[in-house]
């Protein structure tokens, strides 16, 4: 259990502070949202706020885990310390064990703000949208048996390497 509150802890932090090589300014990665702003009809405000949503989400999970993580190393303490007291370290561990019982906080709240903040004819496009979520699997062994056409790579940006964003260097003279 340490050792996934642990792994969850560091990935968030990393996501949180992810960066693309290349990038000026050492600017964070923004994904591209175009594609669902346009199936959905979405306007700028809308997508700002639906960004915003998964923003508070993110600070809301971070802080949800740096206490669980604060009261662990707290628990770890008083275990390895030589006047370990009992009454606090079982307080700290139903502490803990009441917080691994909580779900994450955010996950529906903001699928129902989303959800809210569409109008009725975004509301009927995102159900085309759900449905063909639920085809994808099915989708997917159709195209590995042959029955279907792998969709074409999404378009890159200019300069982009063959990774997508991640700048290649160009080669080496051999010497």
């Amino acid at each position: 259990m340490r050792l996934t509150l642990a792994l969850l802890i560091s990935a968030s932090g990393m996501f949180a502070q992810m960066q693309m090589p290349g990038m000026p300014g050492g600017q964070r990665y923004q994904p591209n949202y175009d594609e669902v702003k346009a199936v959905l009809g979405l306007t700028d405000d809308q997508l700002a706020k639906l960004k915003q949503f998964q923003q508070d989400k993110m600070a809301a999970t971070q802080s949800f885990y740096a206490k669980m993580s604060d009261k662990q190393k707290e628990l770890n303490l008083l275990l390895e310390s030589n006047s370990a007291d009992p009454t606090k370290i079982g307080t700290l561990m139903l502490e803990l064990q009441t917080l691994r019982k909580q779900p994450a906080p955010g996950g529906s709240d903001v699928h129902e703000k989303a959800i809210e903040s569409l109008s009725a004819e975004q509301k009927m496009k995102l159900g085309k949208l759900e449905e063909a979520l639920k085809m994808r699997n099915a989708a997917d062994q159709a195209t590995q048996l042959g029955l279907l056409l792998p969709p074409p790579p999404a378009p890159r940006p200019a300069g982009a390497g063959p990774l997508g964003t991640i700048p290649v260097p160009p080669p080496q003279p051999k010497k």
